[in-house]
């Protein structure tokens, strides 16, 4: 197909932290024509969304038409919109995003004051994700996890040969059968059955697009597979020993979100160091209890600072006369210790891997960012965050500096001139109550002002 002149890209602000590029471009696909042209003048401001919650990439947008492209091409659902979008032309390919989504839904028109130009808002959803909302499974699957998840990529979501399958290896086989489900719930369900082959105390998976594959993985593969980035929360952000560089790795806004309710954490087992197991077939009810002082130590997500140290955790357990606030103020994680206890069957496991989610929402940021074009899901941050009331120079904020799980990514380009990443980002961890533990734990490390 060759491409019309309009298939143009813009790059703004060159040589500077935010400099940015992106190209988009029209492939009319509804009337089987090969007509390619650029919208890069006419959507002035988009989102474009992945995260391993998300079973597929999708991005929302505004046409803003004042030529009347959208009657004269007729664009509609079904045809194809090509999204490019980087930090500087001569990146290679995989340190941009490139990814064709097909048009989903357009809005109707909508004049704006004066009547010159049309406003149509948009949303456009991956290959993947256009299958998946239109195809049902109606058969039965048995075999390995991952290779039946395969399977249904190739049958029912049409995945690509140069879209990567990144997939964990499966123990055992999994019998499943499908009765007019999506695609997704197909893989969803199938997936509460599946065992990492090299971890068998492994179940927690997730089943996710990026620009570059497919990936259906355990969570404990996820974290330890990602990049690492290193990004700071600092006041001033014209230090001079601060370089270009390390100015683009900066936070430029963040929110903190509240836990999760107290009353879900005790039934994902979360609380009280335990988890409930039930069997449905002999009506039996058993407990697994974590052992405190072995379980305390991060195995995940958590980064190297602890919110106790070794003789809070000794005097916190060696104490009989705790009250029953304080012990529910302790907030415990899956770890190796708790995963090496006895297993009698796969409902366990899975009590394991609901506990381990509900521990990955302890402390959830939202972060703003300069865009990051290589960032994506799966990735980790290393956060490094100042206490927002720092009696000493290099006091870190305990709970929010650390590694953080990329859970979520918005690239986002608005007005045509910014482009920032936001980014939803996870960590489990302890919670305690202030008013029961005062003690500071962080002399070790932080240094008085000089």
């Amino acid at each position: 197909m060759s491409e019309a002149p309009l298939t143009l890209s813009f790059f703004l602000k060159k040589g500077q932290i935010d400099q940015f590029g992106y190209k988009i471009t029209l492939i009319k696909n509804t009337n089987n024509s090969s007509a390619v042209v650029g919208l890069t003048t006419y959507v002035r401001h988009f989102k474009l969304f992945e995260s391993i919650f998300s079973k597929f990439m999708y991005v929302e947008g505004l046409l803003i038409d004042g030529g009347g492209i959208v009657q004269r091409m007729g664009i509609q659902p079904g045809d194809i919109m090509v999204i490019d979008l980087y930090k500087d032309p001569g990146d290679t390919e995989d340190l941009k995003i490139s990814k064709e989504f097909i048009i989903e839904q357009i809005g109707g028109q909508a004049r704006t004051d004066g009547n010159k130009v049309t406003r149509y808002p948009f949303r456009a959803v991956s290959k993947i994700g256009f299958e998946g909302l239109k195809n049902k499974v109606k058969k039965s699957f048995n075999g390995p996890a991952d290779k039946v998840v395969a399977k249904i990529s190739d049958d029912y979501l049409k995945a690509e040969p140069k879209l990567t399958k990144n997939f964990t290896s499966t123990f055992g086989d999994v019998k499943y059968i499908a009765s007019s489900a999506t695609p997704f719930d197909t893989i969803e369900n199938i997936s509460k059955q599946c065992i990492s082959a090299s971890n068998p105390k492994d179940g927690n998976f997730f089943f996710y697009e990026t620009r570059d594959s497919l990936v259906f993985r355990s969570l404990r593969d996820i974290v330890t597979s990602g990049n690492t980035y290193p990004y700071i929360l600092a006041v001033n952000k014209n230090r001079s020993e601060t370089s270009l560089a390390n100015d683009y790795f900066r936070i430029n806004d963040f929110t903190h979100h509240e836990s999760t309710d107290q009353r879900v954490k005790i039934q994902q087992g979360a609380l009280k160091n335990k988890t409930v197991l039930f069997d449905f077939i002999s009506r039996k009810v058993t407990e697994t209890t974590f052992d405190v002082k072995k379980d305390y130590r991060d195995v995940l997500l958590m980064g190297d600072n602890l919110a106790m140290d070794d003789e809070e955790i000794g005097n916190y357990v060696d104490d009989d006369k705790r009250s029953t606030d304080e012990e529910q103020s302790l907030f415990i994680r899956c770890s190796n210790e708790s995963y090496d206890q006895p297993q009698d069957y796969i409902g366990s496991i899975k009590s394991y891997a609901q506990a381990q989610r509900a521990l990955m929402n302890q402390t959830v940021l939202t972060v703003t960012i300069h865009g990051n074009p290589k960032l994506k899901p799966g990735d980790t941050l290393q956060l490094e965050m100042n206490q927002s009331s720092a009696e000493y120079k290099q006091e870190k904020d305990l709970f929010l500096t650390g590694k953080f799980l990329v859970g979520s990514c918005a690239h986002s380009v608005t007005d045509a001139d910014r482009y920032v990443t936001i980014c939803d980002i996870f960590k489990d961890g302890y919670e305690r109550s202030i008013n029961d533990y005062r003690k500071d734990i962080n002399n070790h490390f932080i240094k008085p002002r000089e």
